[in-house]
């Protein structure tokens, strides 16, 4: 799995890349990158990338903006010691999906960015996905465990299904907060137009106390 993911998978893409040549933005990879220190200035990661996943891949395409040029080095290696099962690259893509929502609200140009993941899978694909996975899951992780070597395309199927999964629970989540907002907007509007009925009415529906406000 590890092979996969580091050489032309959900992680690197180092088979993709030719010694010497110009790389773009999505390949700053901050565990094996090499730059001086001043042109990172005092914060590099925007603080609005609360979890794991993308804050370098950011980073990188704000210094491209601003003209840094990344070259790929196939002699300069980095020795990363970090063992992980295929399940815990799983939970990983969870993260990374949860996070690219932060990406695409700071650069909402990136949605068309053919470089990036695409917006959204079709639906028939994540439920086959949702289906399979978890009995899929078990299975490949003790395989890959005991170094069993896989088809790629079962691991791209397996890590993408983490991916997706944590990027609509990151859509619902944010949905969910949005509304919630906006019902406490109107309790608010009502208690100062002294309307309390209709502001107690809309606190027990946010709360699943009824089926509407209006109800």
């Amino acid at each position: 799995m590890l092979e996969y993911v580091n050489e032309g998978g959900h992680q690197f893409g180092y088979r993709y890349m030719r010694d010497g040549s110009d790389v773009p933005y999505t390949c700053f990879y901050t565990s094996n990158v090499s730059l001086p220190r001043e042109i990172l200035g005092t914060q590099p990661f925007d603080p609005n990338f609360r979890t794991y996943g993308w804050e370098d891949i950011d980073l990188g395409l704000r210094l491209s903006r601003r003209g840094l040029r990344l070259i790929y080095n196939a002699q300069a290696r980095v020795h990363h010691c970090h063992p992980m099962v295929l399940r815990d690259f799983y939970v990983r893509q969870i993260k990374v999906g949860a996070a690219i929502g932060t990406m695409y609200a700071l650069h909402p140009d990136l949605v068309q960015d053919p470089l990036m993941p695409p917006a959204d899978r079709p639906r028939l694909w994540k439920r086959v996905a949702r289906l399979c996975v978890p009995l899929l899951l078990p299975m490949v992780n003790w395989l890959d465990a005991r170094q069993v070597r896989l088809p790629e395309r079962l691991y791209r199927f397996v890590l993408s299904d983490g991916f997706w999964l944590g990027r609509d629970r990151a859509v619902r989540e944010q949905t969910t907060r949005g509304a919630e907002r906006g019902c406490l907007r109107a309790v608010s509007d009502c208690r100062r137009r002294g309307n309390a009925s209709t502001g107690s009415r809309i606190v027990r529906a946010l709360h699943g106390g009824m089926s509407s406000p209006g109800g």
